[in-house]
């Protein structure tokens, strides 16, 4: 009795326990077929399978469609598992599938042969009890059902973590940080653009010139602006030129690109094509009448063509070009470069020049790994700054990434024969690398390549220390690059830091940037050092060339100037006399209209000797104006003079008694529409009280010619200052210089810096202060073109410029220009 109530005691557990696991939720049990699998036909079952009782194992996908690999699985089994658990899934799912294809034919599905056709790919994991294989949808659903798998899971991608646009890249597109992950790869329009004064019609740029000229030179002409004469080869084209045609001289005739100077009677364009009857042509009935030698044809106030003869004289229409980043051509003098890598897409190249390769078989091929890091930092597809430029290797360095002053001196060689050879230069020269001393050689070449018109940016070097002590970096014609960390810190590693001072033009991302390595095809690496500074830098100076390649060099650094982060970055590791000479300027897209651009930047000189009369000078760069001078000194300030020599503008400065030495600060300028400057100096004395004497002098007093500048000079002995004159009535801004000198004495010489202004108009603003540090901020469309200790001159001018500080620090004397 016992006994049977025990029994019936355990059939109302197992009774209870069966019906709460079946309803649970209160719904009904799903039914189910044995063996059947949800979502395949009914001929495909799984022996020992029940859907309602042991339903389908885990799939785990990819969080979103752009993560998931589909296709390809890992499948994972129990723990608790036996060992052979992995033999004995592959065997089940074989015989599955056996079964299930008989059975599909037997019912008239052929199909069923191509349902399934897992292929394994790993079968062997340590780390996992498991194996990975590509599987069909169909397969997967088997799989699911295998009592040993724990769960599946689809594969997915994995990616370095790092923004989603490089840090160097995100860096330089915004003002301040934080970095917002995004880059503006095309803050400046480049597809398609024209130079200033053209107009785009189409794939070319034209410009028509209201000035007869005879064919050839109007050919000239045009050459000179890296176009041809117009060459109408389709109605609209043709209807394009008679439109401007019309609008500048309705009545006027305009050369065509179109003559039969080589064979009477066989027309051909500029570059040789000839006319023939499938070709467009306008001619005037009866024309070309070959009448008296008329070998060139124009195009007549009714938009009909007509021969003449070519020395006649009429106006004419340059054709040329559209502007983008793809005719940009960029050397990188380095150690080569992995043309095949993918982030150059095809477009690097080598330049002719290896000087590693005594037998032609490696023709510019980077074995080191710098050169192909620094060139897809200016033009790699994902890594650099303008990924459409023409990439030229010039290879200096060897494959341990060394090289000599002989081959960095045969690689500037090469490509100064390249573009004389080939004017006008259109292109920019990297130099990542430097020398431990000055090179004049170096430093000779490179400012003769500039002068050619050809940018050249150089790395500021990684020694920490003055960049005008080495070469490239310390040549003046170049565009030095310092570095920065991603805290808009300068750049600092065990192995070194950036250099700094006043050869310093700009800086740029330097630590820890991400490019292409030379490994591989597809491989990356990180580096840091100015290194990488510089080529982000000459990126930037490719965005300015494929919208305008007709900026000199000089009009490039003060667009880099003007566009760049004024005082983002921390200088607070550099020495107080450093601090002052290097500019801080953080690398930016230039996002105005280039030709609205106004630049000044202030060049220090060395610091001079000790010695009373020591003379020290700060020169301008060719193409830039010289707008003011002064000195800096902790001693006698006996002022700054200029002098003009060999071309060049250049500020002078002598050290004065009981001062330990002196610095001469050129203010030097590039101004849209290259007003004329000149300077006025006048040594006249005259006292106006006992206290000491004075000297003065003026600007032209002509309509719009304005002052810009004043210096005083005495040879040793002290002067007081010099200030601007003002009038203290009516709208009349100062045009003249107040040289002053408490001590009295003669000697001393007045300087005024003028312009023939236009656009300008200019006014003083003195900031007083007793002691320390005393400064005067400008407004955005202020633009600063003098500063000393007696205060700051400004001009307004009708374009953007950029935010200007002058701070003096009184004992000792410093002057700071931004």
């Amino acid at each position: 009795m016992l006994r049977w109530h025990a029994c019936y005691r355990s059939v109302v557990v197992v009774f209870l326990v069966t019906t709460l696991a079946s309803v649970g939720d209160g719904k009904r049990p799903p039914r189910s077929v044995a063996g059947r699998v949800p979502g395949l036909p009914s001929y495909v079952t799984v022996d020992g399978f029940n859907m309602a009782r042991d339903g389908l194992r885990p799939m785990y996908t990819a969080p979103d469609e752009t993560s998931r690999m589909p296709g390809r699985y890992v499948v994972v089994m129990k723990e608790t598992s036996d060992s052979d658990a992995v033999q004995h899934v592959m065997g089940k799912y074989k015989s599955t599938v056996l079964t299930a294809q008989s059975e599909g034919r037997r019912r008239g599905h052929p199909d069923v042969t191509t349902m399934f056709h897992m292929t394994p790919v790993a079968m062997e994991m340590n780390v996992l009890k498991g194996f990975i294989a590509e599987m069909t949808p169909n397969d997967l659903l088997i799989m699911r059902t295998m009592s040993d798998v724990e769960y599946v899971e689809e594969d997915q991608v994995f990616e370095m973590q790092q923004s989603a646009v490089p840090w160097h890249l995100d860096r330089i597109d915004q003002q301040d940080l934080p970095l917002d992950g995004r880059f503006n790869t095309q803050p400046v329009p480049e597809t398609p653009e024209c130079p200033a004064g053209y107009q785009l019609f189409g794939d070319a740029c034209y410009k028509a010139f209201d000035e007869a000229k005879n064919y050839s030179t109007a050919e000239a002409a045009c050459a000179t602006d890296g176009g041809i004469v117009a060459e109408p080869r389709n109605p609209a084209v043709n209807d394009f030129l008679s439109k401007i045609k019309t609008s500048l001289n309705p009545f006027a005739k305009f050369w065509l690109g179109l003559t039969d100077r080589e064979k009477e009677g066989t027309w051909r364009w500029n570059d040789g094509e000839e006319l023939d009857g499938n070709s467009f042509t306008n001619w005037a009935d009866g024309e070309p009448n070959q009448a008296g030698n008329e070998y060139c044809a124009v195009v007549e106030a009714d938009s009909k063509w007509n021969d003449v003869s070519c020395r006649l004289s009429y106006r004419f229409i340059c054709q040329r070009p559209a502007l983008d980043g793809a005719s940009v051509d960029v050397y990188i003098v380095d150690s080569g470069i992995r043309y095949s890598h993918e982030e150059f897409e095809g477009r690097a190249d080598w330049s002719g020049f290896d000087a590693f390769d005594a037998d032609g078989s490696n023709k510019g091929n980077d074995l080191y790994g710098h050169g192909t890091h620094v060139a897809a930092l200016v033009g790699g597809k994902t890594f650099g700054v303008n990924p459409r430029v023409l990439l030229r290797s010039v290879r200096v360095l060897n494959h341990r990434g060394r090289g000599s002053m002989l081959s960095v001196l045969g690689g500037i060689n090469h490509i100064y024969d390249n573009i004389t050879a080939n004017s006008p230069a259109r292109g920019v020269l990297v130099m990542s690398l430097s020398s431990k001393g000055v090179t004049q050689s170096v430093n000779e070449a490179s400012r003769r390549l500039v002068l050619q018109g050809l940018p050249v940016v150089v790395a500021a070097g990684n020694a920490g220390d003055d960049a005008c002590n080495r070469s490239p970096a310390g040549e003046a014609e170049v565009i030095t690059v310092g570095g920065t960390r991603k805290t808009d810190h300068l750049y600092d590693h065990v192995s070194g830091a950036t250099a700094h001072g006043s050869c310093v033009d700009i800086f740029a991302p330097a630590q820890e940037v991400l490019s292409a390595g030379a490994e591989c095809d597809s491989c990356s690496e990180i580096r840091s050092g100015t290194s990488m500074a510089a080529p982000i830098t000459a990126g930037v100076v490719t965005k300015l060339l494929s919208r305008d390649p007709s900026m000199t060099p000089a009009q490039i650094r003060m667009a880099l100037l003007s566009a760049a982060a004024s005082d983002k970055l921390d200088f607070s590791s550099l020495s107080k006399d450093s601090l002052f000479k290097t500019p801080n300027k953080l690398i930016q897209l230039p996002t105005v209209p280039l030709e609205e651009t106004a630049g000044c930047r202030t060049v220090w000189s060395v610091k001079s000797d000790p010695e009373k009369g020591s003379p020290v000078a700060a020169a301008c760069n060719v193409n830039e104006t010289l707008l003011s001078c002064s000195s800096v000194t902790d001693g006698v300030h006996t002022g700054g003079f200029p002098e003009f020599t060999n071309g060049r503008q250049i500020c002078v400065a002598n050290n004065g008694e009981d001062g330990s030495s002196v610095y001469a600060l050129a203010r030097c300028c590039v101004l849209p529409g290259s007003p004329k400057c000149y300077v006025r100096s006048d040594g006249t004395l005259f006292s106006l009280a006992p206290r000491g004497a004075k000297a003065s002098l003026r600007c032209d007093r002509i309509p719009g010619h304005v002052l810009t500048g004043c210096s005083v000079s005495r040879d040793g002995s002290p002067v007081d200052g010099v200030f601007p004159f003002h009038v203290r009535y009516g709208p009349e801004r100062p045009y003249r210089c107040i040289a002053r000198n408490r001590g009295g004495g003669s000697g001393m010489e007045a300087h005024a810096f003028c312009c023939q202004g236009g656009n300008m108009n200019c006014w003083a603003i003195r900031s007083i202060g007793q002691g320390g540090e005393v400064s005067t901020k400008l407004l955005s469309l202020l633009f600063l073109f003098h500063c000393n200790s007696e205060g700051v001159y400004l001009c307004f001018l009708a374009l953007p410029v950029c935010m200007c500080v002058c701070v003096c620090v009184y004992v000792p004397l410093h002057i700071k220009w931004t």
